[in-house]
């Protein structure tokens, strides 16, 4: 059974559109889907309770979220499940997409491989973002724009050192200055 959203603690003016986001997302997901979403919210690590008020958060106040979640439910759903939507990651944290990359056999499918997970990781970093998870202390006072950094610092290098291999094989390995 798939939880209910608290729509009584969303301000009327954006109740309707929360509730639409949450129907559509809710109509799109199929019989595992709704299953495997249900024990996620179940076996968050924050607790079912909070992760729920989380996700309501999250679906009134960012469009991106709610759309991405409909678009892409096994991806939102493996992000609660594993934990990562709500912990920062740090440099560790991206080796999964390092992996992925070094499958890529063409352009066309590091392009693929590219905005999946830019909408991974973007979806966990606004999620952190609307609900505070991050934490605000002096050491972690710019842990959001910092997340965005290292994601962005790793997609161009792996993306660099995907081309220059591609390009080295093509034409060899460059010389002089």
């Amino acid at each position: 059974m798939l939880p209910q959203l608290g729509f009584a603690s969303i301000p009327e003016l954006l109740r309707p559109k929360t509730e639409g986001h949450w129907a559509q997302f809710c109509e799109r997901l199929d019989g595992s889907q709704k299953s495997a979403f249900a024990a996620a919210i179940a076996a968050a690590p924050i607790g079912p309770i909070v992760c729920v008020e989380q996700l309501t958060r999250c679906f009134t106040s960012s469009e991106f979220v709610a759309q991405s979640a409909m678009a892409k439910p096994d991806m939102f759903i493996e992000l609660i499940a594993s934990g990562d939507l709500f912990r920062p990651l740090g440099e560790s944290g991206y080796q999964n997409f390092k992996d992925a990359v070094a499958t890529a056999c063409s352009d066309a499918e590091l392009d693929v491989c590219l905005r999946r997970h830019r909408r991974r990781e973007m979806m966990r970093i606004v999620w952190r973002d609307l609900v505070r998870s991050a934490n605000l202390d002096a050491d972690d006072l710019y842990q959001t724009t910092g997340e965005l950094s290292e994601f962005a610092d790793t997609a161009v290098q792996l993306a660099l050192d995907f081309h220059y291999a591609q390009l080295q094989n093509t034409h060899g390995t460059p010389i002089g200055n």
